[in-house]
Order: C-alpha cells, then sequence, then structure tokens
C-alpha cells in the first residue's frame, strides 16, 4: 500500500508546468545585456544610454499550440523588419527561432559612416510564466570588410543580447 501511495505521490508531481498558463499574445520586448564579441563599441546601437532598453515595437509571441508559425517581427533602425519561424525548442518551455537574416545593418547611420553588416539571428526564448518571458539572441555578425567599419577580432563574430519580455495585455490589467 505504501509503494501505491507513494507512486500516486510522485505521479502529481510534475515539472514546474509554465508553459500551461502561457496563451502567447503581445509582448514588449526588453535589452537587458550586450555581450559584443566583435568590438567594443556596438553595444551602443542595443542599448544607447547604456541601460535597459525596450524595443521600439512590441513582438508578437505565438502559443505553443501554434508552433511553428512564420511571422515578421517590426524593428527598429538601423534594422529592417525580421522574417521569423517561431518553433518549439528543446525544453517544454522553450520557443526558438534560427537562421533569420539581417542584410546590410549600418552599424552606426548617425556619422554617414558606411560600415554595413549582416547578421543570422537565433533566439532561444523561454516562458517564465504566463506573462513573461527571458531569451537570449545571438547575432552572429559578417562583412566588416567595407572602409568604414572597425577592426575585429574574427569576422564573422557573435552579439549575444540578454532580453526579458512582458506580456503587455499583463500590464494594462494591473
Amino acid at each position: 500500500m505504501l509503494t501505491l501511495a507513494t507512486l500516486a505521490l510522485f505521479a502529481g508531481c510534475t515539472e514546474d508546468d509554465t508553459s500551461a498558463d502561457y496563451a502567447g499574445g503581445t509582448f514588449t520586448i526588453t535589452i537587458e545585456d550586450v555581450q559584443d564579441d566583435c568590438y567594443d563599441g556596438i553595444a551602443v546601437i542595443f542599448m544607447p544610454e547604456g541601460t535597459p532598453t525596450e524595443f521600439a515595437n512590441p513582438v508578437d509571441l505565438p502559443a505553443f499550440e501554434d508552433l511553428p508559425v512564420d511571422a515578421t517581427v517590426t524593428l527598429q533602425d538601423p534594422f529592417s523588419d525580421m522574417a521569423v519561424t517561431w518553433a518549439q525548442g528543446q525544453s517544454d518551455d522553450s520557443i526558438v527561432v534560427t537562421d533569420s537574416v539581417q542584410s546590410d545593418v549600418l552599424l552606426d547611420p548617425e556619422s554617414g559612416d558606411e560600415c554595413a553588416v549582416d547578421m543570422i539571428v537565433n533566439v532561444d526564448m523561454t516562458v517564465v510564466d504566463a506573462d513573461n518571458i527571458s531569451a537570449q539572441a545571438t547575432l552572429t555578425t559578417s562583412g566588416f570588410d567595407e572602409d568604414d567599419c572597425p577592426a575585429v577580432e574574427a569576422d564573422p563574430c557573435d552579439i549575444t543580447l540578454t532580453l526579458s519580455g512582458a506580456n503587455t495585455a499583463a500590464s494594462t490589467a494591473e
């Protein structure tokens, strides 16, 4: 009898099922940190004030039951709108984007320099709860061969963004 009770107890204990409450939605995405493996200074594109910075446009994130799904993420200058495919990640609470492309991104459009690079974007997003996500985006950057481009240690190189996101419906309900 003790064995049956123990099995019943373990059967009721499952992994944290944060994905069960998550239904997707429109999220405000914030860049929390930038790891720059290209050259010192590229972080200013992502965090101009050196502090966490919200994306100019909210991002529509799909529910797990809708995966995979093709979408367009609207980004601000110097980036262009980006076609993505949201797909199930390795874990139950993960959504990924693999090999999306940003072409001819001007690194310093304000200066008039013509250093335009290409980026392959990969995102690994974790659902924290129904209204919050955390993510890491890796932008594999190449094309630093123009006269106005800074010298880099490696081409391609990675720029890693640490992101957080909050469901806009949850923030307006409070």
